[in-house]
């Protein structure tokens, strides 16, 4: 299959799932219920996910943070209109003796990784939300084969920078629509990550689209990696596209989680050894995990 063809498919959902966002948020907004009362929200590795509005509820006993006056700032009277803001400093020393197996010299180093990220969460009404945040990844000398590289080194630039457009049908159903620079990740990251044991981080650039039903949710994607320019803007790499689509949720019947997916990549300039030339990949694969009952293990099986 072509993968101008696919690349079209994938536009087309996308396109879709916008004009049945635009079309929910006008005609059944008046429409939806109130709905139940969310925990405090958990700090993750894609902040975009956290969800904060809980900190405007009255029924959210635990309002004792020190960080919630900036978790949620209402920004007009009703509080529909609300911003939230956060962010995080790193500091990581590294040690290496003999790297890459070797005694020869130069492969012992010792340096000191830091990064520093930001992030602006503004939510205009239930319909539309603009996330932005910016990083600064910075590392000190790395004499070790490759120096300093782009994954410790980011000066000054945006991980993130997204518009959302959402609408609510059904029962607790939700379809989302993003454009612009954004992480992604699936699963236990094996194949799709932003690299987070890292110091700079991975971002794409592009467009994806979310529908949330019942004990699922299934993602679609059109992307282009941004490569790491280590003093200068980041920029996204047009040689390579990376799309597909990601389903997770509950197995029927049972507790056990269940993903299935098909990731597609198109590299126009790869090299394998001495050969190079364009590369076309793609992957189907599927994941399952649950606890043991009556035990303190759990388990998690892939296969692609």
């Amino acid at each position: 299959m072509k993968s101008s063809f696919m690349q079209g498919v994938v536009r087309l959902g996308l396109t879709l799932r916008l004009v049945l966002a635009g079309v929910f948020c006008f005609t059944r907004l008046g429409e939806l219920e109130a709905q139940q009362k969310s925990p405090r929200p958990g700090y993750q590795i894609l902040r975009q996910n956290e969800d904060w509005s809980v900190i405007s509820e009255s029924s959210l006993s635990d309002k004792s943070d020190f960080f919630d006056p900036m978790k949620y700032v209402a920004l007009n009277e009703s509080g529909s209109v609300w911003a939230s803001f956060g962010g995080h400093y790193r500091v990581r020393n590294e040690t290496w003796n003999n790297f890459g197996f070797s005694n020869t010299e130069g492969r012992d180093d010792n340096f000191t990784n830091t990064r520093l990220f930001m992030h602006a969460d503004i939510h205009l009404g239930k319909c539309v939300r603009v996330f932005t945040e910016g990083k600064t990844a910075l590392a000190t000398d790395r004499d070790l084969p490759g120096g300093r590289r782009g994954l410790d080194i980011d000066s000054a630039d945006l991980l993130n920078a997204f518009v959302d457009l959402s609408a609510h049908f059904g029962d607790g159903g939700k379809v989302t629509f993003r454009a612009g620079r954004q992480e992604l990740i699936f699963g236990k990251q094996r194949l799709v990550s932003p690299l987070p044991w890292g110091n700079s981080f991975r971002t794409f650039e592009g467009f994806s689209g979310e529908v949330k039903i019942s004990n699922w949710k299934v993602t679609g994607f059109w992307t282009h990696p941004v490569k790491v320019k280590k003093y200068a803007f980041n920029r996204r790499d047009t040689s390579t596209e990376f799309y597909g689509g990601y389903a997770s949720g509950k197995v029927p019947g049972v507790k056990a989680g269940w993903d299935v997916y098909w990731l597609g990549l198109d590299r126009a300039k790869a090299a394998f050894g001495p050969v190079t030339g364009r590369e076309k990949r793609h992957t189907v694969g599927s994941r399952i995990n649950d606890k043991i009952p009556a035990s303190d293990f759990d388990y998690d099986a892939e296969a692609a």
